[in-house]
């Protein structure tokens, strides 16, 4: 089930949230209801939501304070703004969030009702398109794998495999090393795939390549692929979830944390500050 939360600051609405709507019937389970935006950031801080349902006119921190949070740090996440009376005077904003929906109270919630479905519409297209890039990414690491595998029998079976290594030159690894992870961003690389594709011990790669860079090789494919990330951000309108897909990090939370470790900042705010302009 898709689990939803939702703020607003009037308590007849929150019990009309959680009474008026059968949840169920949509395959949703409300899992919390905060009295304003702050309460609900905090909330859902710990437990991230697939949509969220928030009032703009709130104490503390307000629908579109809300919007943003959500944009910048969980952008799969759905968001629909509730409004007492037909003021527009948000919808800039809200567009430039992501909301699915700027939605007029009414009594019966129907139009909430018909915001959420297309959220779960949303969510369903974003989980599909998911799983075909997960699909792709696995069948290309199969033969990746095949690749290693064989480059590893044939290092096996040299006579003089331990000479042939020492006897290759450190610039050549790194330029080896370094094409590889270029050639491979889409997948969760590791020292051992690099080593079995050039045919080398592992060891003795990391050993070369630290001394010829002055860096770790896990560094330098963390640093491509936030390079990468930075250039996918500013020129191209994918979604995090899909940036962290192209660069084989398990979701965006990682990627989040990954590219505040090297930028500073947030892939969001590097994008707000850096989108070229169409």
């Amino acid at each position: 089930m898709y689990k939803v939360i939702a703020a607003d600051d009037e308590p007849m609405v929150r019990k009309a949230l959680e009474s008026l709507i059968d949840w169920e019937s949509l395959n949703c389970h409300l899992d919390y209801v905060a009295s304003n935006g702050k309460e609900l950031i905090e909330y859902a801080e710990k437990n991230q939501p697939d949509i969220v349902v928030t009032d703009i006119k709130m104490p503390e921190a307000d629908g579109i304070a809300v919007a943003k949070y959500f944009h910048e740090n969980h952008s799969s996440t759905k968001v629909i703004l509730l409004t007492a009376y037909a003021d527009f005077s948000y919808a800039k904003q809200a567009i430039s969030y992501n909301v699915v929906e700027y939605v007029t109270k009414t009594g019966d919630f129907e139009d909430v009702v018909a915001a959420v479905k297309k959220s779960i519409q949303q969510l369903e297209q974003e989980r599909q398109k998911q799983e075909a890039l997960q699909t792709s990414s696995q069948v290309a690491q199969h033969y990746n794998n095949l690749a290693q595998h064989y480059t590893h029998l044939i290092t096996q079976l040299s006579p003089n495999s331990q000479q042939l290594q020492e006897q290759r030159g450190g610039v050549d690894l790194v330029l080896e090393t370094t094409q590889y992870i270029k050639q491979h961003l889409d997948e969760a690389i590791t020292l051992n795939q690099i080593a079995a594709y050039i045919g080398v011990n592992e060891s003795y790669l990391s050993r070369v390549f630290k001394s010829k860079t002055g860096t770790s090789i896990k560094n330098r494919i963390n640093t491509i692929k936030m390079e990468k990330a930075k250039e996918l951000l500013a020129n191209t309108n994918l979604k995090i979830y899909e940036i962290a897909m192209q660069l084989g990090l398990e979701n965006t939370t990682y990627l989040s944390r990954l590219f505040h470790q090297y930028t500073g900042t947030t892939p969001m705010e590097y994008r707000n500050q850096n989108i070229k302009a169409p």
